[in-house]
């Protein structure tokens, strides 16, 4: 069983935003408000690391993830003090399918891809899961999680026959 999963964002809104917080805000004080499952699977809130972070607003391109979450035109509310930097500096996502190549190595060494960028962008989806299946097959390892498909918009094993999670969170397109 894996003990700790790590996780690649797509997209930095408030979703996003309320998980970073979250996890830290457990990882500070323990405390579980808001946490509806604090453990799924074997894995607890506190077992989840970021290893990257894609946006396309250029003022979260190059800015460390914590810091991101709390730009423009993000709005969720500050759960507590300030956060600790997470290491994980916000990469510049896609822009067309001919950038998969560039973002599928960023990819290497995550286990779980977050796709929490706006809605109603098919295609967009689509090149991020191609990239995070290229970026699989490039890692040195492979990962031992039991991967699945959730949400709108998924690809995952049965259809493309390879390990990878790739999940869409409902985003209003007002955030990135």
């Amino acid at each position: 069983m894996i003990e700790r999963a790590k996780v690649a964002v797509v997209g930095v809104g408030n979703t996003i935003s309320a998980l970073v917080q979250g996890i830290a805000l457990y990882r500070s004080t323990g405390s579980l408000a808001g946490i509806r499952r604090p453990v799924l699977d074997g894995l607890g809130v506190g077992d989840i690391d970021f290893v990257a972070a894609f946006a396309v607003s250029p003022d979260k391109i190059g800015t460390d993830l914590a810091e991101a979450i709390f730009l423009p035109p993000n709005n969720f509310p500050r759960l507590a003090g300030e956060l600790p930097l997470s290491g994980v500096a916000v990469q510049r996502g896609l822009t067309d399918a001919t950038e998969v190549e560039r973002v599928a190595g960023q990819f290497a060494g995550a286990e779980v891809v977050l796709y929490a960028a706006p809605s109603g962008r098919p295609e967009t989806a689509r090149a991020y899961a191609e990239a995070a299946l290229r970026g699989e097959r490039r890692s040195s390892t492979p990962h031992p999680m039991r991967w699945r498909a959730t949400g709108s918009g998924w690809i995952g094993t049965q259809r493309l026959g390879c390990p990878c999670w790739v999940t869409t969170w409902p985003a209003s397109s007002a955030h990135q």
